[in-house]
């Protein structure tokens, strides 16, 4: 009789330590970079300026019950990231036809960016960490163009429409570190 007494504690005792709530699922859109994906960053010259140069991937998710239908560039897709150091930026690229468009992410699926990032050489410390933002321009049937468009024009300088809607489509990913040797 103890011995089926002590499995029904044991029991009791082991099924309530695996029933501790787990963490939430995530909800909404991530950015989101696998720190152990960064690649070894090399030298780069750029117009006379010393850089260190990585690819870095960068993964959006949709968690949400719908499609995320969210608009881009056709080529230079890059225009719709940024970086929380004035310090580290895309490397460009030249495209021969370049106009606004839509992608699409499945619910619950995700897209990676494979993103070529500089970082200025001078600018490089032993714990130099960083983050990506998008400019998530969600795709609508009436003025999702036009939104567009604006946040194009603000970007390149070439209008002076106001940028306060550019800060709020905003998703941050998380921080990571540049690899050292």
């Amino acid at each position: 009789m103890k011995v089926y007494l002590l499995l029904i504690v044991l029991t009791a005792v082991f099924c309530g330590a695996c029933s501790h709530p787990a963490k939430p699922p995530k909800k909404g859109y991530v950015l989101s970079i696998d720190q152990y994906s960064i690649g070894q960053a090399r030298d780069s010259i750029l117009d006379g300026k010393q850089y260190k140069f990585l690819w870095v991937a960068a993964e959006l998710s949709n968690f949400s019950s719908d499609t995320l239908k969210y608009m881009a560039m056709s080529c230079s897709w890059d225009v719709i990231f940024t970086f929380n150091k004035k310090t580290t930026f895309i490397r460009g690229w030249n495209c021969d036809s370049n106009f606004p468009t839509f992608s699409e992410i499945a619910p619950q699926k995700s897209f990676t960016y494979k993103i070529p990032v500089l970082v200025e050489k001078n600018a490089i410390t032993s714990n130099y960490t960083f983050k990506i933002g998008m400019y998530l321009f969600k795709y609508r049937e009436h003025g999702g163009f036009r939104e567009f468009d604006n946040f194009l024009d603000s970007r390149f300088g070439i209008s002076p429409h106001s940028n306060k809607t550019v800060y709020k489509n905003i998703i941050w990913s998380n921080e990571v570190t540049i690899p050292q040797p």
